[in-house]
């Protein structure tokens, strides 16, 4: 069975998680006749590209790293595409992870980006970033989590951000 996405929609690659008989393909055309969504792995990492902006998402980590940089670029067929978000739960549940550094092409993390990461303890956001969003629930439950430095550019941090950041001396 077949679920068509109406174009300018949002759909989370796990929504239909646990449906039989159902399968979600990503890989779409919108009616401009760019491919959105085409979802691209590499290293432990999965993307979301937008063909037509050249920008990705990370939709998925599972490396094995502790120290994590997220990087700023990735290329893909000889094309750049620049890496401008953190979609949900992209760090969901990864008890690896002590570290991660955000570049600063990154405007957006998106909810619970960083949900149940309990052994994180430090975020590196780069000094020239231009992050503006703060997700609810990005942080819930990283309980390592000792600081965190919101930069100037963040015009909005949702509800629960920092849910159950029972470490977090300061803000």
């Amino acid at each position: 069975r077949n679920f068509i996405v109406p174009s300018g929609s949002s759909v989370h690659e796990t929504a239909f998680n646990g449906c039989n008989g159902y399968s979600f393909n990503k890989s779409i055309i919108n009616e401009n006749g760019t491919l959105n969504g085409t979802i691209y792995t590499v290293d432990g990492w999965k993307f979301s590209l937008d063909s037509k902006w050249k920008t990705a998402a990370v939709s998925t980590y599972n490396g094995s790293a502790t120290e994590v940089l997220i990087p700023s670029s990735v290329i893909v067929n000889g094309e750049t595409y620049s890496v401008n978000a953190l979609y949900d739960e992209s760090f969901y549940l990864n008890t690896r992870i002590t570290a991660v550094s955000i570049p600063s092409t990154i405007s957006r993390i998106s909810g619970g980006a960083f949900y149940g990461c309990r052994n994180l303890t430090t975020i590196r956001i780069a000094a020239n970033t231009n992050l503006i969003y703060i997700a609810s629930g990005t942080f819930t439950n990283c309980s390592s989590l000792k600081t965190f430095s919101v930069p100037k550019t963040v015009t909005s941090i949702e509800s629960n951000a920092f849910k159950g950041c029972t470490s977090l001396a300061s803000i």
